[in-house]
C-alpha cells in the first residue's frame, strides 16, 4: 500500500490531538484520581487467619519477654522487617515513621524486628534513635516477611491483619499516603 506525502502530517496531527485529549482528561480527573488513589493503592486485606497466632512472645530492649497480645491495642500499626530486609529501605522507613509520629498522634505503633540477635537488636535501636517501641520476634514462621521490603500492617488485638503495605524506599510519598490513610481509617 502506497502512502501519500500528506499521510505523515495527518497522522502526527491525529497523534497530537489524541495526546492533548488524554492530558486534558487526566488533568480534569486528577482530583478524583488523588481522592481514589488510596482506595486503589492500599487495598484492604482482612485476613481471617491469624498469621501471628503461633508467636508466643516478643522481647523488648531489656530482654524481657511478653506476650504479643499484651503490647497490642484494639488496633495497632506494626512495622515489621527482618535481617533479610533491605537495610537502606528499613532506614528510610524508620526515618519516615519518626517524622510522621513526631507530632503526638493517638496511634499505637510498634516496630517488630524478626530474628535479630540481641546484640544487633540493641545496635539497631541505638543507631536509629527510634522513638517507637521496638520488639524482637524469634520465629521462622512469618514467611511474608522474608521479602526484601519491610512491611506495615494494622494488627488487631486478636492478631488479625486489617491492612498490609509492602514499603519501598524509592517511593516515600506512598508510605506517607499509606500512613495518612490508615490513621484516618483505623485510628
Amino acid at each position: 500500500m502506497k502512502r501519500s506525502k500528506f499521510d505523515y502530517p495527518y497522522m502526527m496531527l491525529i497523534i497530537l490531538v489524541l495526546f492533548c485529549l488524554c492530558m486534558a482528561i487526566r488533568n480534569g480527573n486528577m482530583a478524583d484520581h488523588c481522592k481514589n488513589d488510596c482506595k486503589d493503592m492500599f487495598k484492604e486485606q482482612n485476613m481471617n487467619e491469624c498469621l501471628f497466632s503461633h508467636i508466643d512472645s516478643v522481647m523488648d530492649m531489656q530482654q524481657q519477654k511478653m506476650p504479643l497480645c499484651e503490647i497490642l491495642c484494639d488496633r495497632t500499626l506494626v512495622f515489621i522487617f527482618s535481617q533479610f530486609s533491605c537495610q537502606p529501605c528499613v532506614d528510610k522507613q524508620i526515618e519516615i515513621l519518626n517524622t510522621f509520629f513526631r507530632n503526638d498522634r493517638n496511634i499505637n505503633v510498634i516496630v517488630l524486628v524478626v530474628n535479630y540477635r540481641f546484640k544487633d537488636f540493641v545496635i539497631f535501636n541505638q543507631t536509629h534513635q527510634c522513638k517507637l517501641h521496638i520488639y524482637n520476634i524469634l520465629t521462622d514462621k512469618l514467611d511474608f516477611i522474608k521479602k526484601d521490603s519491610p512491611v506495615y500492617l494494622v494488627l488487631t488485638k486478636d492478631l488479625k491483619i486489617r491492612s498490609i503495605y509492602f514499603s519501598e524506599k524509592e517511593e516515600p510519598e506512598k508510605t506517607n499516603r499509606y500512613l495518612e490513610h490508615i490513621s484516618k481509617k483505623y485510628f
